[in-house]
């Protein structure tokens, strides 16, 4: 076998390339390995972030579902807010409508008051030319009697009761058609006697004072001052049945403790006086109409549950 000798020079030159490969596999493996760890961090990195996220989705899915809740809460109490606000607004339009109507009706009765508080003057002068004035005249005092007036209503100027015409409204009275038609109820006659009696208390002129004397036998006389009110008086007794007459009051008013004590009353089928209030009424509540008002009262406890004012 023939033997190869080496040089030294290769063999260092081979060592060297050796090394040098050893050193190249070595550094590409150590970059690999560098690359491999930053992807392997990256990607933890990324599932920890995507985790955190999920965390995040899961809670804003919770916060979205009780917020879509509290909302479907707070639609269903909206829709009940609109349906009670219509339902208010229904209230308030039908409240509108009935005050409406009340001012509609309390027109109607301020126009009814007014147009029936006075007999016209055409309608005096007939009663005077067929029955003689019912006011005298003494030194500087003027009486007007009652008493005359009611015989006169019934003897002189032929005014008959009629039943039948008992209703339950007042409104419809009217003095000319009571006149004309000379027959009624005793809130006819009331209503008509009174328009009647204030005509002639403020037609009364050169008199330092007027009187109205009521009744014949037993008399009452009262002297009428500015303040003085003749009403209309209309109320019930125990036995339930009513009745309208006719009152004078001296100056004190239906708001005022006493008014009844000094209301007193002659009825105008006949002229009989008939005394206080309260001793004529015993029945309940008491209607009043003055010249521009009426009045529903308790006389039990003076207390006024009505009136125009």
């Amino acid at each position: 076998m023939k033997t190869i000798k080496i040089d030294n020079s290769v063999i260092k030159l081979i060592g060297i390339i050796l090394v040098f490969l050893a050193l190249c596999i070595t550094h590409f493996d150590l970059e690999d390995l560098a690359k491999y760890c930053r992807k392997v961090n990256v990607v933890e990195n990324a599932g920890a972030k995507i985790t955190d996220l999920m965390g995040q989705l899961s809670a804003e899915r919770t916060k979205t579902e009780r917020l879509e809740r509290k909302l479907d809460s707070l639609d269903g109490q909206l829709q009940s807010v609109m349906e009670e606000s219509e339902e208010r607004k229904k209230r308030i339009s039908g409240l509108s409508t009935e005050l409406d109507e009340v001012e509609r009706m309390i027109a109607k009765l301020k126009a009814w008051i007014s147009i029936n508080a006075y007999l016209s003057e055409t309608i005096v002068k007939q009663i005077h030319a067929q029955c003689g004035s019912p006011m005298t005249k003494e030194d500087a005092t003027c009486f007007i009697d009652t008493y005359k007036m009611g015989c006169d209503m019934l003897d002189c100027l032929g005014f008959a009761w009629d039943g039948n015409a008992a209703r339950e409204e007042f409104d419809d009275f009217d003095t000319q058609k009571f006149w004309n038609a000379k027959k009624g109820d005793c809130r006819d006659f009331s209503l008509f006697t009174a328009a009647w009696l204030r005509h002639e208390t403020e037609d009364a002129v050169g008199c330092l004072k007027i009187a109205v004397v009521m009744g014949n036998i037993t008399k009452k006389i009262i002297y009428v001052s500015d303040g003085s009110q003749v009403y209309t008086v209309c109320g019930c007794f125990s036995d339930e049945s009513c009745h309208c007459e006719v009152g004078v009051n001296n100056g004190s008013s239906p708001y005022e403790s006493g008014f009844f004590q000094s209301t007193f009353l002659f009825d105008p089928q006949g002229g009989f006086y008939r005394g206080a209030s309260t001793e004529e009424f015993d029945g309940g509540i008491i209607r009043l109409f003055s010249q521009d008002n009426y009045y529903d009262i308790d006389p039990d406890g003076n207390e006024v549950l009505g009136s125009l004012a």
